[in-house]
């Protein structure tokens, strides 16, 4: 701060269009058919509904979309009835404050290269709320977004 002013600059779209833009994004990539999880929050249902609505418009088939228990401890079980309905990509509105990492753990676990995660608001990495293990759930998104989009 050199001239002792604050400044703030917002690198990533708005939220109304963080979901809708998503869904285009899969679509380029190739997507055709996806599953959709969300925290139940006003921000991460919010996403995750905006991401569904635009899906359908453009043609990706949702094979379905259901709120997680953010108190939960894992979602093996979960992943393991989305495995079976073998969706090209998993989206997750939420935030890693909500179990985006656990669930992005659970995938990788759970379910084939083929299958893309995306976290959609990903901007939201909460520094602050840093478990002792938040640099491995961190490097986990970031291969995830390689392994997986590759």
């Amino acid at each position: 701060r050199p001239t002792g002013r604050l400044n703030y600059t917002r690198v990533v779209p708005a939220d109304d269009l963080q979901g809708p833009l998503s869904a285009d994004w899969a679509k380029r990539r190739g997507v055709k058919t996806v599953c959709i999880l969300d925290d139940n929050e006003v921000y991460g249902k919010g996403i995750a509904d905006l991401f569904d609505e635009r899906c359908r418009e453009i043609g990706i088939e949702v094979l379905g979309h259901d709120s997680i228990d953010a108190k939960a401890q894992e979602f093996k079980s979960l992943m393991a009835s989305i495995k079976a309905a073998k969706p090209d990509l998993v989206y997750f509105g939420g935030t890693t404050q909500s179990k985006g990492g656990q669930l992005a753990k659970d995938m990788a676990s759970a379910l084939s290269k083929k299958s893309k995660f995306a976290l959609g608001p990903l901007a939201d990495f909460e520094p602050a709320d840093r478990s002792p293990n938040w640099f491995v759930v961190f490097f986990i998104f970031i291969a995830l977004a390689i392994l997986f989009t590759v």
